[in-house]
């Protein structure tokens, strides 16, 4: 886990694709864009995005909703 310039906590996951992407560290959002569910744990976390239309809740990319962006 790591910090954000705005003092956020981020940590940083890997997609199926290889793709890193910073994240929120608590499932926080339940509908929206950009939210991503934890498929496997460990060192390093694998994600998976969700629906937009789904009601799950969700890791949200912390570079859409970083108050320094």
């Amino acid at each position: 886990m790591s910090v954000c310039v705005c003092g956020a906590e981020i940590r940083w996951v890997s997609t199926r694709q290889g793709e890193r992407l910073p994240i929120e560290p608590h499932a926080s959002a339940s509908q929206g864009p950009d939210r991503y569910h934890v498929s496997s744990y460990g060192d390093g976390w694998t994600v998976v995005e969700i629906k937009p239309s789904s009601p799950m809740f969700g890791h949200l990319d912390h570079r859409v909703v970083c108050p320094r962006r």
